[in-house]
Parts: C-alpha cells; sequence; structure tokens
C-alpha cells in the first residue's frame, strides 16, 4: 500500500508499524472523501514525510494521469488508534 516516494523516506526516518499505521488511516480517508475512488493506495494515494510528534497538517495528495488533487490530514492517536481527517488544501 506505499507509495514508492513513501518507502524512500520512510527508510530514513525511524518508522515502523506506527508510521505504517497512521499512513494507512490516511490513505483509508483520502478513500472515503475523493470522488475517484482509485482502488489503489499505492498507485494513486501519496502521503508527505512527517513526524509521529508531530501531526499538524500532513500533506497528501490522490492522483492519477489527467489530475492530482492535495490534502491536509490532521492524525491523533487515541489510545491505541489513530483517528484522520482530511480536507481539500
Amino acid at each position: 500500500f506505499l507509495h514508492p516516494t513513501e518507502i524512500d523516506w520512510l527508510g530514513r526516518v525511524e518508522s515502523g508499524i506506527e508510521h505504517l499505521t497512521a499512513i494507512w488511516c490516511i490513505k483509508e480517508a483520502l478513500f472515503k472523501i475523493h470522488s475517484s475512488k482509485q482502488w489503489s493506495f499505492k498507485e494513486f494515494y501519496v502521503v508527505d514525510k512527517f513526524l509521529l510528534d508531530k501531526f499538524s497538517k500532513i500533506k497528501c495528495k490522490v492522483f492519477d494521469k489527467d489530475r492530482e488533487d492535495k490534502f491536509l490530514a490532521h492524525l491523533e492517536k487515541i489510545e491505541n488508534y489513530y483517528l484522520a481527517i482530511t480536507e481539500e488544501e
């Protein structure tokens, strides 16, 4: 489910299950808000680099060959769960 650019930056930060869970959560929120309903999180959804201790306004996008829509994600950890709220940039 990771786009190649996400794999690249994850290799440079101390990542793990927390980063992967957060990225999945953001992509799920994007899928729900975006009208195209692209099926592949790996191909059509990208989350920019972020640190787990700073959740404010994570840049992300949904794109295909014809368009690119940019969003901001707000991520919150509640106990063992992540909540992502996305809005158009």
